[in-house]
């Protein structure tokens, strides 16, 4: 689960609302180099993202993640995210970095 808060007013001038979606994972995601997901319409702010692994038990496991734009930064639990120009003619972009989650065998 991502959740997305505005740090400060939408472009629009708006104060905006947390935006939260349910992204799929397989049962072993620590087993994957790369996951990709696609939001659309994501109103234009400057965000803090947070990130939750919820797997079949419910339980739910904070992640950790940042910018992919600033490699170089840690991961922490919640990070500051802006939109990008460019990658994509007239489409403002977001890139977030999820560490995957710790999981125990049983």
């Amino acid at each position: 689960m991502l959740t997305l808060t505005p740090r400060a007013k939408l472009i629009d001038g708006s104060a905006g609302t947390a935006l939260t979606y349910r992204l799929p994972l397989q049962s072993d995601v620590t087993n994957y180099k790369y996951l990709n997901w696609y939001i659309d319409d994501i109103p234009i702010g400057l965000y803090t993202a947070s990130a939750q692994w919820v797997p079949a038990d419910g339980t739910a496991q904070a992640l950790r993640l940042k910018n992919t734009k600033n490699i170089e930064d840690a991961f922490t639990l919640a990070a500051p995210i802006n939109f990008e120009s460019g990658q994509f003619e007239n489409m403002q972009t977001m890139a977030i970095s999820l560490e995957p989650p710790v999981v125990t065998p049983q």
